[in-house]
C-alpha cells in the first residue's frame, strides 16, 4: 500500500504562501473599500472604480504628536483616519486670530476624512495635522495615483467645472466656497429621462435628492390642482423644491 506523504515541497510551501498572500491582500482591499465609503465625494462612483482606488491605498502610522500634514504645504494626499486620533491647527491661519475666541477644533476621530480636496485642487493645506496622544493610524491616497482614476470616471476637470458652475447657479448653494462646490460636483450623477409622462419625483414620496434642469422643462402635477405651467427659466428650480 502506498501512502503520500504530508511532507510540504519547498514549490508546495511558495505556491501555499502566495495564496495566503492573496487572501490577506484581497481581505486588504475589503477593508479599503469601507474606509472609502466615508469619502462622501466618492458617492456616486460605481463599484469598479472603488475597487481601484482602493488598491491605491496605503496604511501609514504616526507616532505622538508627529506631524500629518503641515499648513501650507502643497496637498498631494488625502487620509481617513484608522485608529487613534488626530488633532488640528489653525494657528498660521490669517484668520486665526478670529477663531482666538472661539474653542481650539475638535479631535479627528476613527472614520474621520481630511485632505480630499487635495485630490481636485492640489491647493496648499488649509491647517496642520498632527497625530494625538497615543498617535494614529491612518489609511492614504495619493494624487498621483488617483487623479487619472477620478478624471475617468467624473470625466475630467473641464466636466467638475461645468458641474461646478450648475451648482453655483442655484441660490441654495451660493454662499459655498469654490472649495465646497468643488467636492459637491464630484456627487453630481447625470440622469435622463427620455420617456414621455416618465415620472422623477412623486408627490407625497419621501425626498432624498435634488434635480436641476439641464435640458429639456418638466411638467408639473400637482393634487387638485393638476398641472402647473413652468416658465424656463423657473424649470430648474421646481424639481429641487419637489425633490426634496
Amino acid at each position: 500500500m502506498r501512502v503520500l506523504a504530508g511532507r510540504r515541497s519547498p514549490p508546495a510551501r511558495s505556491l501555499l504562501a502566495g495564496s495566503m498572500d492573496g487572501v490577506a491582500r484581497r481581505l486588504q482591499l475589503l477593508k479599503h473599500g469601507k474606509n472609502l465609503q466615508d469619502v462622501a465625494m466618492f458617492g456616486s462612483l460605481k463599484p469598479a472604480v472603488m475597487r481601484q482606488l482602493a488598491m491605491k491605498m496605503q496604511d501609514v502610522s504616526f507616532a505622538p504628536g508627529e506631524v500629518v500634514v503641515l499648513q501650507g504645504d502643497p496637498g498631494d494626499s488625502m487620509y481617513v483616519v484608522q485608529e487613534g486620533s488626530c488633532t488640528v491647527d489653525f494657528s498660521r491661519s490669517s484668520a486665526a486670530s478670529a477663531r482666538s475666541s472661539l474653542e481650539a477644533p475638535p479631535d479627528l476621530l476613527p472614520g474621520a476624512v481630511f485632505g480630499e480636496l487635495a485630490l481636485l485642487t492640489g491647493e496648499p493645506r488649509s491647517a496642520t495635522i498632527a497625530a494625538g496622544a497615543e498617535g494614529a493610524r491612518a489609511v492614504k491616497l495619493m494624487s498621483a495615483d488617483v487623479k487619472p482614476i477620478l478624471d475617468n470616471a467624473w470625466g475630467g476637470d473641464a466636466e467638475l467645472d461645468r458641474r461646478k458652475q450648475m451648482l453655483a447657479s442655484c441660490s441654495l448653494f451660493k454662499y459655498l466656497t469654490q472649495g465646497e462646490l468643488l467636492l459637491l460636483a464630484t456627487l453630481v450623477e447625470p440622469v435622463t429621462f427620455g420617456e414621455e409622462q416618465e415620472e422623477i419625483v412623486t408627490e407625497g414620496k419621501l425626498g432624498d435628492c435634488m434635480y436641476i434642469v439641464e435640458k429639456g422643462r418638466p411638467k408639473v402635477f400637482i393634487k387638485g390642482v393638476g398641472m402647473v405651467k413652468v416658465s424656463a427659466h423657473l424649470s430648474r428650480l421646481v424639481l429641487r423644491a419637489c425633490g426634496g
